[in-house]
């Protein structure tokens, strides 16, 4: 099993894991608040919009992290560069700020990529 094969597998594994994590939650969600003593707010943080924008933007940091652990792209490159350049200013934050950009980066690649997906079957019809 190639290196790529494995690193999915695990991933595929992780996700079923997490899959079964959110079913769980709301059915432990009033014992747990009851339990713990904490507010609504805050057991809404678990299960609301806070938190599937936490959850896509660490799962994209993570298949990002992945990607360039198997040496899939210039990634690697890119963000230790840019940990040098920020590194004086921002000193070891500088790695989350990278990330953090790279993130962005790739978000910004993702439109793109949706934009000429639907784009593409219209211009390949008009040039030929």
């Amino acid at each position: 099993m190639s290196c790529a094969n494995y690193t999915l597998a695990i991933l595929f594994v992780v996700y079923i894991f997490d899959f079964v994590d959110r079913q769980i939650l709301p059915v432990l969600r009033v014992p747990s608040k009851q339990d713990l003593g904490v507010s609504d707010t805050a057991t809404g943080f678990l299960t609301g919009a806070a938190f599937a924008l936490f959850h896509t933007t660490a799962v994209a940091a993570i298949v990002l992290f992945v990607l360039n652990t198997i040496r899939l792209g210039p990634g690697p490159w890119a963000i230790g560069f840019g940990n040098d350049l920020l590194a004086g200013r921002f000193g070891d934050e500088a790695i989350r700020y990278m990330l953090a950009t790279a993130v962005l980066f790739n978000l910004w690649a993702i439109g793109h990529s949706l934009r000429a997906a639907r784009w593409l079957p219209g211009d390949l019809e008009r040039v030929g």
